[in-house]
């Protein structure tokens, strides 16, 4: 998975996000395809490691791109969808495992990633990436094919262009430089104030999508779920879980939609932290005899209402704010360093995760979690800004120069730059 972001990153950079994307989707397609003849557990590990290059990339990529594309009025809907799709993904495993056997669920789950494909190859390239190689004409015409010539869209479009063009007119006047000079050049961009930041908010990020269960639960849900109700048909818990956590993702939409991303991220985190403690002393009380063990449907209970409102607010927003956050300048870096953090926040979770189980039993596992959720929060909370209904735009200059809002320039100012110009080109 951490090699696919160093493949993905320079390929996003120099060639555009469409070719990145359709590098990421046909591993996918490989991948099914070697699970589905696969014979031995070689053949199997190697079909993972392929699925790893697909898998690393989208989870960076694909948000970037959801909000390079989309109005700040949409942007927010259509990212919590991604979450909302992955978890019916999660959902449609899970069910099908009760009717089929794996061969015939891959051979199902190929269809998505190759439907994909076929949906990538009908897509402008973003005006982010346009902008930023200077292709105004063509950003232009990407922009508003895809938001229309509202005066709110070309004013966003004309701060998109001016900021570029002011920013290849930098690198144009201080030349051409080697390789060593580029290199230096970037880690001392990577040692920036507002570099740090960012770097600070995906390991926060990170730590809490991490802790609070979101990747590892589906690989440990039957396990997990027999610790609440001693082995009675865990698999179907697991399923009705899986209903409940999709249906909230997409109740989530409405609630992006009507209130403030930092409103539902702490209020939600906040409650989430204090169910998932409640469930851990339930079993701690079950586990020394306190509680009896028959009363299955407490834990279950205060679960399910923990990943309600976990997907309610808490995931969906982070999963938002994971493509709103990267400045352009540093948006190829900042998908190599989300390769890092969430590399190694996911392997140390599932490799200490089951020693955790296993010595602290379920109770003291996510007691643990609760705790590195309270960390990030809190950090989060005095560092992550508000960006519900800013540009992409605005919310770089929130980071680069510590301004709540840049300036959007009047329709008639600058009428004599090339790249205001550009706006004004009449599409056919």
């Amino acid at each position: 998975m951490l090699i696919s972001f160093f493949f993905v990153a320079p390929v996003m950079e120099w060639y555009g996000r469409k070719p990145a994307h359709v590098l990421i989707v046909i591993p996918n397609i490989l991948t099914c395809v070697v699970y589905y003849y696969a014979s031995n557990v070689t053949t199997l590990v190697l079909a993972r490691m392929v699925h790893g290059l697909s898998c690393g990339g989208a989870i960076a990529l694909s948000p970037i791109i959801v909000a390079e594309f989309t109005s700040p009025k949409l942007r927010g809907i259509l990212l919590n969808l991604k979450t909302s799709f992955g978890a019916l993904g999660v959902m449609l495993a899970h069910t099908l495992g009760l009717f089929f056997d794996w061969r015939k669920t891959i051979l199902v789950g190929m269809t998505m990633p190759a439907f994909a494909l076929l949906i990538t190859f009908t897509w402008p390239e973003t005006p982010a990436w346009l902008a930023s190689r200077g292709h105004n004409e063509r950003c232009a015409s990407a922009f508003y094919w895809l938001r229309g010539k509202g005066a709110r869209s070309q004013k966003e479009l004309r701060a998109l262009i001016k900021a570029e063009t002011d920013r290849r007119n930098t690198r144009v006047i201080s030349g051409d430089r080697t390789f060593l000079l580029k290199a230096k050049g970037f880690f001392i961009q990577c040692v920036k104030k507002d570099f740090r930041k960012l770097v600070m908010l995906l390991l926060c990020i990170f730590i809490f999508l991490e802790a609070s269960g979101r990747y590892f639960f589906p690989l440990y849900a039957i396990k997990i779920i027999n610790a609440f109700t001693n082995g009675q048909s865990s698999i179907y818990y697991v399923v009705i879980l899986d209903g409940v956590i999709l249906l909230s993702t997409i109740l989530a939409c409405v609630l992006i939609q009507r209130y403030q991303r930092r409103t539902l991220l702490f209020s939600t985190g906040a409650v989430c932290i204090a169910l998932l403690l409640t469930t851990c002393l339930y079993l701690l009380l079950k586990s020394k005899g306190i509680i009896h063990r028959d009363y299955a449907w407490i834990p279950l209970s205060l679960f399910g209402l923990y990943f309600i409102l976990l997907n309610l607010g808490a995931l969906p927003i982070l999963m938002v704010v994971l493509g709103e956050i990267f400045p352009l300048k540093y948006r190829s870096a900042g998908v190599t360093m989300s390769a890092i953090i969430l590399s190694i926040t996911l392997i140390i979770t599932l490799l200490v995760t089951p020693t955790m189980m296993k010595v602290l039993d379920i109770h003291g596992s996510f007691t643990v979690h609760s705790f590195c959720m309270i960390g990030a929060l809190l950090y989060l909370f005095y560092n992550l800004p508000e960006t519900k209904g800013r540009t992409l735009q605005e919310i770089e200059e929130r980071f680069t120069k510590g301004r709540q809002k840049v300036r959007l320039a009047d329709d008639g100012e600058d009428d004599g730059d090339d790249a205001t110009n550009a706006i004004s080109i009449e599409l056919r």
